[in-house]
């Protein structure tokens, strides 16, 4: 039988919020994804839309050779920092520079490798702990919340009933809860547990600096604007690090992350050379061409290619999983996919729990059948 592990977490997620701060915060400093020829980028519009929720002035801070041409509506103003290395680091000084500058209340940026990268070492700077991969930003003054006292493995021999726990390969995962209500205004619901668990935090220190990060997919796009006045703002790199080159593939297809229509391939396809059948599909479609971490750890495909909780979140209005089975791993970067269509000759499999059409048969057969009728 497993040994029960018990382990404390910290009871102060969500505590009570003063009404009152001790200092006057101007605006909302937002972090830009990386220009793609000044264009800006998709998950910039949706970080523009959830900066809204906080009722401040809206800045944007582009780092890179380029500036925008285009901004999301609600930027009032512009800071560009012309670093071309775009060193992570070197970033981060670009964040706390303009946001103590500029006396900004938060700063928010995207949960993408850009943004996973910079916005930590941005908190660092700033003395602060970061809340990362926020799905959704709340007002709920006197609103119940959930705190999670401790969580403990279980046996399955223990399991009294399902209704507390979540299910893994070897072990159950019991997490005690307590509701308590607390004013707050302002919430933040971010994934646990692959997403299984949803858990809603609050700052402990109303009167600090809020450094956060959006999951783009579950936020609307802002829609753009021509760009007013762009600021320039000297920051000194950091001289620690070194950038020493940059693999950037190009593809005629549209981004993985900002495509409507993304035809994903599993472990079930066999092998690189197969992965033909879904992007003859994708050509069809003029979708982006994605793929299970079991795929791309068998080396079918890049590693930019990936899909799920280690790779890149999608959200498009028709996702197709051909050769997938669902782990929960590949799950919690793709259902929140409006139409989710799962090819598989196992009917057993997983996917078939999130998907919307589900077809229980061999993809080599229904693949190229599909595409000839397109």
């Amino acid at each position: 039988m497993l040994s029960r592990i018990s382990r404390s977490f910290a009871t102060n997620q969500t505590l009570l919020r003063s009404a009152t701060t001790s200092r006057c915060w101007a605006s909302t400093l937002v972090l830009s994804e990386p220009l793609n020829e000044s264009i800006t980028p998709a998950q910039t519009q949706s970080t523009v839309t959830a900066a809204r929720s906080f009722g401040q002035d809206i800045e944007l801070l582009v780092v890179g050779n380029d500036a925008p041409t285009e901004i999301p509506e609600g930027v009032t103003k512009v800071y560009h920092v012309a670093l071309g290395d775009r060193l992570a680091e070197s970033v981060a000084l670009a964040i706390e520079s303009v946001a103590t500058a500029n006396d900004c209340s938060v700063v928010l940026g995207a949960s993408t490798k850009f943004g996973s990268t910079v916005i930590p070492r941005a908190a660092a700077l700033l003395d602060v702990s970061p809340i990362t991969d926020i799905l959704e930003i709340q007002d709920e003054s006197e609103s119940p919340t959930t705190t999670i006292l401790s969580c403990e493995l279980v046996g399955q021999e223990d399991l009294i009933s399902t209704q507390d726990f979540i299910p893994h390969t070897y072990f159950f995962v019991r997490i005690n809860f307590e509701k308590s209500t607390y004013a707050s205004s302002d919430t933040f619901v971010r994934p646990m547990y692959a997403g299984n668990v949803l858990c809603k935090v609050a700052i402990k220190d109303p009167t600090k600096r809020k450094v956060l990060s959006v999951r783009p997919t579950s936020f609307d796009k802002a829609p753009l604007t021509a760009v007013g006045e762009v600021v320039s703002v000297e920051v000194e790199p950091f001289t620690k690090a070194e950038w020493v080159s940059e693999s950037v593939s190009k593809s005629d297809r549209p981004d993985l992350q900002s495509a409507s229509t993304v035809v994903s391939g599993g472990r079930g396809i066999k092998s690189g050379d197969n992965f033909i059948i879904l992007e003859k599909l994708a050509d069809k479609l003029n979708a982006a061409v994605g793929a299970s971490r079991a795929a791309v750890d068998a080396g079918f495909c890049p590693n930019d290619w990936q899909v799920g909780q280690t790779g890149k979140v999608v959200a498009p209005d028709l996702y197709i999983a051909a050769g997938i089975s669902g782990a929960i791993q590949h799950l919690s970067g793709m259902k929140d996919s409006k139409c989710i269509v799962a090819i598989n000759t196992d009917a057993e499999a997983p996917i078939f729990q999130v998907a919307d059409y589900g077809l229980n048969q061999d993809l080599f057969e229904a693949v190229p059948e599909l595409t000839d009728k397109l």
